[in-house]
Protein backbone atom coordinates (compact mmCIF):
# COMPACT_ATOMS: atom_id res chain seq x y z
CA UNK A 1 0.00 0.00 0.00
CA UNK A 2 1.34 3.57 -0.65
CA UNK A 3 1.65 5.89 1.82
CA UNK A 4 -0.62 8.84 1.70
CA UNK A 5 1.23 11.02 3.67
CA UNK A 6 4.42 11.33 1.39
CA UNK A 7 5.58 11.22 -2.06
CA UNK A 8 8.91 10.15 -2.80
CA UNK A 9 10.48 9.76 -6.83
CA UNK A 10 14.21 9.80 -7.89
CA UNK A 11 15.31 12.75 -9.79
CA UNK A 12 18.53 14.51 -10.39
CA UNK A 13 19.67 18.10 -9.58
CA UNK A 14 20.46 19.75 -12.63
CA UNK A 15 22.00 23.58 -13.06
CA UNK A 16 20.41 25.96 -15.87
CA UNK A 17 23.22 28.74 -15.82
CA UNK A 18 22.73 29.87 -12.32
CA UNK A 19 19.73 28.09 -11.27
CA UNK A 20 19.23 24.56 -9.79
CA UNK A 21 16.61 22.21 -10.88
CA UNK A 22 15.53 18.51 -10.27
CA UNK A 23 15.29 16.49 -13.72
CA UNK A 24 12.58 13.44 -13.32
CA UNK A 25 13.22 10.49 -14.99
CA UNK A 26 11.09 11.44 -17.87
CA UNK A 27 13.00 14.69 -18.14
CA UNK A 28 10.17 16.85 -16.30
CA UNK A 29 11.56 20.04 -14.62
CA UNK A 30 10.80 21.03 -11.32
CA UNK A 31 12.38 24.47 -10.26
CA UNK A 32 13.57 24.42 -6.57
CA UNK A 33 13.32 27.57 -4.28
CA UNK A 34 16.37 29.71 -3.94
CA UNK A 35 16.89 28.81 -0.16
CA UNK A 36 16.97 24.94 -0.91
CA UNK A 37 19.62 26.08 -3.78
CA UNK A 38 22.08 27.45 -1.74
CA UNK A 39 22.12 23.81 0.31
CA UNK A 40 22.32 21.93 -2.96
CA UNK A 41 24.61 23.06 -5.23
CA UNK A 42 27.20 20.39 -4.26
CA UNK A 43 24.67 18.00 -5.54
CA UNK A 44 24.50 18.93 -9.15
CA UNK A 45 24.04 15.60 -11.29
CA UNK A 46 23.94 13.44 -8.62
CA UNK A 47 20.60 11.21 -8.50
CA UNK A 48 18.14 12.35 -5.51
CA UNK A 49 15.04 11.77 -3.87
CA UNK A 50 12.10 14.58 -4.02
CA UNK A 51 9.72 14.58 -1.44
CA UNK A 52 6.38 16.19 -1.25
CA UNK A 53 3.82 16.05 0.80
CA UNK A 54 0.56 15.30 -1.15
CA UNK A 55 -1.13 19.33 0.26
CA UNK A 56 1.37 20.90 -1.69
CA UNK A 57 0.37 19.46 -4.98
CA UNK A 58 -2.99 21.05 -6.71
CA UNK A 59 -4.32 20.74 -10.28
CA UNK A 60 -2.82 23.33 -12.06
CA UNK A 61 -4.51 26.14 -13.11
CA UNK A 62 -4.87 27.26 -16.82
CA UNK A 63 -2.16 30.03 -16.65
CA UNK A 64 -0.16 28.09 -13.64
CA UNK A 65 3.65 27.59 -15.76
CA UNK A 66 6.20 27.20 -12.76
CA UNK A 67 6.51 23.43 -11.37
CA UNK A 68 3.67 21.93 -13.85
CA UNK A 69 4.04 18.51 -14.99
CA UNK A 70 1.87 16.18 -16.92
CA UNK A 71 -0.07 13.04 -15.10
CA UNK A 72 -1.86 10.50 -15.48
CA UNK A 73 -4.64 10.42 -13.46
CA UNK A 74 -4.69 6.66 -12.32
CA UNK A 75 -7.83 6.64 -9.69
CA UNK A 76 -9.62 8.87 -6.85
CA UNK A 77 -10.56 8.09 -3.53
CA UNK A 78 -12.40 9.76 -0.69
CA UNK A 79 -10.93 10.16 2.42
CA UNK A 80 -11.03 12.38 5.65
CA UNK A 81 -12.98 15.26 3.62
CA UNK A 82 -10.26 15.43 1.14
CA UNK A 83 -10.11 13.93 -2.36
CA UNK A 84 -6.55 12.01 -2.87
CA UNK A 85 -6.08 12.15 -6.31
CA UNK A 86 -3.73 9.41 -7.75
CA UNK A 87 -1.85 10.20 -11.00
CA UNK A 88 1.15 8.61 -12.10
CA UNK A 89 4.63 11.10 -12.95
CA UNK A 90 7.50 9.76 -14.60
CA UNK A 91 6.91 5.88 -14.55
CA UNK A 92 6.00 6.43 -10.54
CA UNK A 93 2.49 6.42 -8.50
CA UNK A 94 2.07 9.87 -6.15
CA UNK A 95 -0.96 11.18 -4.42
CA UNK A 96 -2.04 14.74 -4.05
CA UNK A 97 -4.99 15.86 -1.34
CA UNK A 98 -7.63 18.21 -2.44
CA UNK A 99 -9.66 19.63 -0.07
CA UNK A 100 -12.36 20.99 -3.36
CA UNK A 101 -12.19 18.97 -6.56
CA UNK A 102 -14.42 18.60 -9.64
CA UNK A 103 -12.75 15.56 -10.71
CA UNK A 104 -14.65 12.12 -10.84
CA UNK A 105 -14.54 8.56 -11.79
CA UNK A 106 -14.66 9.40 -15.55
CA UNK A 107 -12.05 11.52 -15.12
CA UNK A 108 -9.52 8.53 -14.72
CA UNK A 109 -7.08 7.86 -17.68
CA UNK A 110 -6.50 11.73 -18.64
CA UNK A 111 -3.56 13.54 -18.35
CA UNK A 112 -3.53 16.32 -16.14
CA UNK A 113 -1.41 19.23 -15.67
CA UNK A 114 -0.15 18.94 -11.64
CA UNK A 115 1.48 22.36 -10.21
CA UNK A 116 4.06 21.29 -7.13
CA UNK A 117 4.87 23.54 -4.35
CA UNK A 118 8.34 22.92 -4.41
CA UNK A 119 8.91 25.66 -1.30
CA UNK A 120 7.58 22.41 0.75
CA UNK A 121 9.81 19.79 -0.78
CA UNK A 122 12.85 18.26 0.68
CA UNK A 123 15.54 16.19 -1.31
CA UNK A 124 17.08 13.36 0.09
CA UNK A 125 20.40 11.93 -0.09
CA UNK A 126 19.85 8.46 -2.28
CA UNK A 127 22.50 6.60 -0.26
CA UNK A 128 21.59 7.66 3.36
CA UNK A 129 18.36 9.10 3.52
CA UNK A 130 19.87 11.99 5.18
CA UNK A 131 17.67 15.04 4.00
CA UNK A 132 19.47 17.55 2.07
CA UNK A 133 17.59 20.61 2.50
CA UNK A 134 17.47 21.48 6.13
Amino acid sequence: MMDDNFNLIESTIRLDKHNLFLELNDGSRLFLPKSQQEKLHHYVDQKVDFGIRPDFISIAEENDQLNTIHGELTSLETKDGFQLVHFKIAHKEMISRLRYSALAACDIGQSLRFNFDTFFSHIFDQDTQVNLTI
